[in-house]
């Protein structure tokens, strides 16, 4: 029986989560550039990282063109590379597929704002 019911409390938080889901980002280093602005990049990115499923929020880091992923709302989204402009950037994506395109970097902080702001 506390089988059962763990497996039920599991489930439902699956679901819940999947209820939950504000949408996707895609986080965007195409090409080696300045080597700092690449390791503010990569550094920020980990440190979003750490939150962002708790807040609803699928991501994925993408080096190649064209940037596929499969998000939290349960769609496949595929960017081609004429959508972009920048090789360094971010694509925030909400469930009903509405965009904002952000080039270069952002620390953790400025990032953070952005997000909130977008999805809320």
């Amino acid at each position: 029986m506390k089988i059962l019911v763990s497996l039920l409390v599991v489930f439902i938080s699956f679901s819940s989560n999947a209820l939950e889901c504000k949408g996707h980002i895609f986080f965007v280093i195409l090409e080696e550039g300045s080597a700092d602005a690449d390791a503010d990049f990569s550094y920020y990115y980990h440190e979003v990282a750490k939150w962002l499923p708790a807040e609803g929020i699928s991501f994925s880091a993408h080096t190649d063109l064209p940037l596929t992923a499969t998000t939290c709302f349960s769609k496949e989204i595929t960017v081609q590379k004429t959508s972009l402009d920048y090789r360094l950037g971010y694509l925030f994506v909400k469930p009903n597929l509405e965009k904002k395109y952000i080039k270069g970097v952002l620390t953790d902080v400025d990032l953070s704002i952005m997000i909130k702001e977008f999805f809320e």
